[in-house]
């Protein structure tokens, strides 16, 4: 499977939750935030709703994503 790319200096809430559905996981909206889970169920990560999200929370959110199986490269 190829690798995403993903900038962390500019990730917006769509561009995260459009990355997770791409690597296979499946997302909940929730009140705020957006639930990842795998598709048995097993919590993952949340996602902020913002349009600018902070970039050591998208490098932690992406480094969630690498440790459940996803291919996501951080630029």
């Amino acid at each position: 499977m190829k690798k995403l790319r993903v900038n962390t200096a500019d990730a917006s809430y769509e561009q995260l939750k459009k990355v997770a559905e791409k690597c296979g996981f499946r997302t909940v909206q929730r009140r705020r935030h957006c639930r990842v889970e795998t598709q048995q169920g097993q919590w993952i990560t949340d996602i902020p709703r913002h349009t600018h999200v902070k970039r050591p929370t998208t490098k932690g959110i992406l480094g969630r994503f690498n440790q459940f199986g996803g291919t996501v490269e951080i630029v």
